[in-house]
């Protein structure tokens, strides 16, 4: 039992009858019926909005260095943090080449492995997210080649839902000229990607994981997204896209924006 400051007082609750197996949760904040980003309702002060407060800690992060961070000052905690976050960008090869599971044709990357030989064919296109557009890669894909302009911080979340109609369509273009995979890259903010990639799949992939760019979804509901998004935690356990992009991307989906025209 969730009680918040409009709840009526503890002290007024049975002890016997229906309550006595309750556990009670008391919560300082407010539970806002319809807001944020959730079904049931959003808690306030549940301090899910992780990329506010983590400083880039992920929970695989967390559970692998758990003894030190925990035996770690409050002060000092930011400055461990950083350490580990550089060192698991330095150290991770798991972006390179790796298609999000089940499907074997949509893959979240870092920019440097879109410069790889791997990708000189014809059946290979690149999305990049991020400020700038790549003008070697433009030039050297030419319509297999898309960029979403996507400032940092929370404004790029913002930016992101109307760049994503560029996206809807891109995708039949590749399905045209039969381009099999798709290369979502970053620079700096794998969590544009991520939504990205959740737009694509949510488009394009099948419940087995079957993708066609030229057969789009007609409707999209939460089931889809969530379970999409599913296959891209699994995938790529360090990204944690926040919730104001995912807010971008479902508003895209589910308002009907990616109909074709």
């Amino acid at each position: 039992m969730w009680l918040f400051v409009s709840s009526f007082i503890v002290s007024q609750i049975p002890s016997g009858g229906p309550f006595k197996d309750f556990e009670t949760l008391a919560s300082a904040s407010g539970s806002v019926i319809g807001g944020e980003d959730t079904d049931e309702g959003y808690i306030q002060g549940a301090g899910d909005d992780s990329e506010n407060w983590a400083h880039g800690l992920t929970p695989a992060l967390l559970w692998e260095h758990k003894d030190a961070l925990l035996s770690t000052s409050e002060d000092d905690l930011p400055s461990i943090i950083t350490n580990l976050t550089s060192q698991g960008r330095t150290s991770t090869s798991d972006w390179r080449m790796r298609p999000i599971s089940p499907t074997n044709q949509v893959f979240i990357s870092d920019i440097a492995n879109a410069l790889d030989p791997f990708l000189q064919g014809n059946a290979q296109a690149i999305i990049t997210c991020g400020p700038s557009p790549r003008d070697d890669l433009a030039e050297r894909l030419k319509f297999r080649y898309l960029h979403i302009k996507c400032s940092l911080g929370k404004q790029g979340s913002r930016e992101l839902r109307s760049e994503l109609s560029k996206v809807r369509d891109f995708l039949p273009k590749l399905a045209a000229e039969n381009v099999r995979d798709v290369f979502i890259c970053f620079e700096t903010g794998k969590d544009f990607a991520a939504g990205v990639a959740l737009a694509v799949l949510c488009l394009c992939a099948r419940d087995d994981g079957r993708v066609d760019f030229k057969d789009m979804r007609s409707h999209v509901n939460k089931t889809v997204v969530r379970q999409r998004l599913s296959w891209i935690v699994i995938s790529y356990p360090d990204i944690n896209p926040p919730r104001v992009t995912l807010q971008a991307v479902k508003a895209f989906l589910m308002n009907g924006e990616y109909e074709p025209t």
